[in-house]
């Protein structure tokens, strides 16, 4: 594998894990959030919560597909970027929902 393909593998390995951090703060603040306005409006967090809580498996797994690229897996190399769209995608559809629950 290239030099140039390994960093690249790397900076998606930093994103995804970051993301990963920032999107389970965020879960955190959902789920206290959702306990302190009780059963009629902490369903709206608790559901929210489960949508981020998806996208932080989704950059969790990612991760590991990008360990395994840089063991030298040339399937989960080619497709690494692929793998960042995709997060970046579900991470913004969730956004996005959030955004408009809280406009309620």
């Amino acid at each position: 594998m290239p030099n140039n393909e390994n960093d690249t593998i790397l900076a998606v390995l930093q994103s995804s894990i970051g993301l990963a951090g920032l999107l389970l703060v965020f879960v955190g603040f959902l789920l206290s959030r959702s306990a302190e306005l009780g059963a009629k409006f902490g369903k709206t967090y608790q559901l929210l919560a489960t949508a981020t809580f998806a996208a932080v498996i989704t950059n969790l797994v990612l991760s590991f597909t990008c360990i395994l690229a840089l063991r030298g897996n040339t399937f989960f190399a080619a497709h690494a970027l692929q793998g960042l769209e995709a997060s970046l995608v579900i991470t913004a559809a969730v956004a996005m929902v959030g955004f408009l629950a809280s406009m309620k």
